[in-house]
């Protein structure tokens, strides 16, 4: 069992990182894309400025060696530690969201935001009238993840780097899916995206996929998308991690 955790740990939490890279690749400008909100987005110059509005995308962008052009986060961009570093050093400012906090992201005046699907749309479209580019990423798979990431390293100038990182995570997963392809008894699994209140991810969602991969269930596979559930639901659910 302990192995099986260990692995089904590991997968989920490098499953964005797969080692840092550094800026050494360039790109044509304008870039043109069509983002997972079925938007089409044109990115008129290599951006400089970056605010990101999810913890996943920021993740990504200091994956791709993007940290130092990223000027904007929310409260929940924890992850790498560097990100705390530069917030506490000024160098990243914490924008709220959930309502967008849409003055202070202008007042960075940044020439990219990178959004996710449950943003508020009104505010969205007040960045995108001013010109700021927003590019919307919601992966449901792991799949998904990749063709996020090599957008997102299309849009930055650094497709290269999206190349390089998406084949070192398939290489992760494949060693990982190897090892735990055995496995009779499975890790059950509740993952919870929220903790006050409570929401768990279900199927159809990204974390749902990386669970199956890495040999687990998810306990909540019986629900769609993000809900939110009662500290009870989870005792009753009975998960192992």
């Amino acid at each position: 069992m302990e192995k099986r955790v260990c692995l089904l740990t590991l997968l989920m939490v490098g499953i964005l990182l797969g080692g840092y890279v550094g800026v050494v690749n360039a790109q044509d400008f304008p870039v043109t894309v069509v983002d997972d909100a079925g938007r089409t987005v044109t990115i008129e110059s290599e951006p400089q400025r970056i605010v990101s509005l999810a913890p996943s995308n920021t993740e990504i962008l200091f994956a791709l060696g993007l940290g130092d052009r990223v000027v904007g986060v929310t409260p929940w961009c924890d992850y790498p530690p560097e990100v705390k570093d530069l917030v506490e050093e000024g160098n990243i400012t914490v924008v709220g969201v959930m309502p967008t906090n849409i003055e202070l992201i202008i007042s960075l005046e940044p020439d990219l935001v990178l959004a996710y699907t449950l943003m508020d749309w009104e505010n969205l479209q007040t960045l995108e009238d001013m010109g700021i580019p927003v590019l919307v990423l919601d992966p449901a798979t792991i799949d998904d993840v990749y063709d996020d990431i090599l957008m997102v390293g299309k849009v930055t100038g650094v497709y290269d780097n999206a190349v390089s990182l998406v084949e070192r995570m398939q290489t992760m997963i494949n060693n990982v899916e190897k090892k735990v392809e055995n496995v009779q008894e499975k890790v059950k699994v509740a993952h919870m995206c929220w903790l006050e209140p409570i929401w768990v991810s279900g199927s159809g969602t990204f974390i749902n996929n990386v669970i199956e991969k890495a040999g687990g269930v998810n306990v909540f596979s019986d629900v769609s998308g993000s809900v939110m559930v009662s500290p009870e639901t989870i005792i009753q659910k009975n998960p192992d991690i």
